[in-house]
């Protein structure tokens, strides 16, 4: 989640779906690197002498505000707002650029990236089961002091921050935006200092996870521990063993063990049920008295409900586990909010799905948008993708929910990309979501010819050659007008940068 270009796969069956490589950024794109020598900016004034005015106009503007992108028009690229904006009263905004340039105007949060290791390329197993045990010697100083971390898990030496711990904060730099489950970093290292013991297998997945982020050149001694902590120990039946098996299960996926992953996560969705993770109850019964760790619990059962729904994309199923589950589980609050332990009261599924009665437009959290989405991809999975038939009632219910979906957006949700220039994960895997089932539904219902390349890279199987005699021309136009409007609003949340 599309994010994991820098790992060799050794499947090349990669379907539409498979944006869902979110789960595991990719390290490459997730290590910035900074040049030594950076060009000097440019700023753009009203007041330039004409020598000024004639320098800028030679300068080749590489940055363009996103209503210029999004129309395909050209940019000047000015500021505070270009001069086309300017001139057409619409609202100019720029995202952050990776090498600079507005960057330098534009006020930028700047995370310290985690040290790496020395540059060895990373070694994967992919025919190693999860259950099997590779004992590989860490000759690397790095990997060295990174199992010592482990063996003194609980000990506040060793945990007091996680500069202390690179594989942790690897883990928290790049992977834990896009899956904001687990408890913040600062409220982590805490309950590590005091009850180490109950965070002992979600933490060795973690490093596991941060491993590959930081391309540590030992990744199997990590996830060696993690899988013996996971499958040859007694596991807790708690919330945090949810945890562990979900992060497992993602890495699992991401190295292209796409049916282990599959039934680890069964194995999480099975655990979620039986200590009762989809009652709103659970929150508050397990969380201490802390409304961080009651949220952390919220999160994680929505988290897992949209993995369920991604991994039955990737594969057409019918329908996913977790879809048919009757769950009173609140909403997840604003990623900003969880990362302050600032949070609000929680707000329902009930108060979102009646958003649109209310008289004021309310905006809800990234997070509560991307469960929706999941939820109508469930219906869109639900109906199948190759019944032969373009004029389906079910399709139009289906094609309802997504047209609702993107109709009720308020406007800081229509891009996801904030005011601060930065990219919104969850909100971008949102707009994916719901382009990638517009096209699973309208794909085998339109009259797009197919190619033979859609055998390897697919979102839905060929139609049989009767239904291509069977439906109205009108039909089909509707769904491929559909399908080709999809495609390109992927096209252009693919544009944007993952940093």
């Amino acid at each position: 989640m599309s994010f994991s270009d820098s790992l060799q796969l050794t499947d090349t069956n990669q379907e539409l779906f498979a944006f869902a490589e979110w789960l595991l950024p990719s390290h490459n794109n997730s290590m910035e690197r900074h040049d030594s020598t950076k060009s000097q900016s440019v700023t753009v004034s009203s007041t330039k002498t004409g020598p000024e005015i004639e320098f800028r106009a030679r300068q080749r503007v590489s940055l363009a505000c996103l209503p210029c992108r999004n129309r395909h028009v050209k940019c000047d690229s000015g500021l505070p707002t270009c001069s086309r904006c300017k001139f057409e009263g619409r609202k100019c905004k720029y995202m952050q650029s990776r090498r600079g340039g507005h960057n330098k105007i534009i006020s930028r949060d700047i995370r310290a990236p985690c040290t790496r290791p020395p540059s060895t390329a990373p070694e994967f197993n992919h025919s190693s089961s999860l259950g099997e045990r590779t004992n590989r010697p860490m000759d690397d100083s790095d990997s060295a002091e990174a199992a010592g971390g482990r063996a003194n898990l609980g000990s506040p030496a060793s945990n007091n921050s996680t500069a202390a711990d690179r594989p942790l904060e690897c883990y928290y730099s790049f992977f834990h935006d896009p899956h904001p489950m687990v408890l913040p970093k600062q409220q982590f290292m805490v309950r590590m200092e005091a009850n180490g013991k109950s965070l002992e297998a979600v933490a060795a997945v973690m490093r596991y996870i941060g491993s590959l982020c930081g391309q540590y050149p030992s990744p199997d001694s990590f996830k060696s521990l993690s899988d013996n902590l996971l499958f040859s120990t007694q596991l807790p039946k708690n919330g945090f063993s949810v945890q562990a098996l979900m992060l497992c299960s993602i890495a699992t996926h991401w190295n292209n063990d796409k049916v282990r992953a599959r039934e680890i996560l069964d194995i999480a969705s099975s655990l979620a049920l039986d200590i009762g993770m989809h009652s709103r109850h659970f929150a508050y019964q397990h969380g201490e008295g802390s409304p961080i760790l009651e949220e952390s619990w919220r999160r994680t059962w929505w988290l897992l409900y949209v993995v369920d729904s991604l991994y039955a994309g990737i594969r057409h199923a019918p329908n996913f586990a977790l879809w048919s589950v009757d769950t009173d589980v609140e909403l997840p609050c604003e990623e900003e909010e969880f990362r302050s332990g600032n949070i609000p009261k929680p707000r329902t599924l009930i108060e979102f799905d009646h958003r649109e009665f209310d008289a004021v437009d309310m905006v809800f959290s990234s997070f509560a948008y991307l469960i929706d989405a999941a939820r109508i991809l469930g219906t869109a999975l639900a109906i199948g993708s190759n019944d032969g038939n373009p004029v389906d009632p079910a399709v139009d219910h289906a094609d309802s929910g997504l047209v609702a979906w993107s109709l009720h957006l308020p406007d800081s949700k229509k891009e996801p990309v904030t005011e601060k220039g930065k990219v919104d994960p969850i909100l971008f895997l949102a707009h994916m979501l719901i382009q990638t089932t517009k096209i699973y539904l309208h794909r085998p219902r339109s009259k797009l010819l197919y190619n033979s390349a859609e055998s390897i890279s697919k979102c839905a199987p060929p139609p049989p050659p009767e239904q291509l005699n069977n439906a109205t021309q009108e039909a089909y136009q509707l769904h491929t007008i559909k399908v080709l409007t999809a495609a390109e609003k992927i096209s252009k949340l693919l544009s944007l940068p993952t940093r």
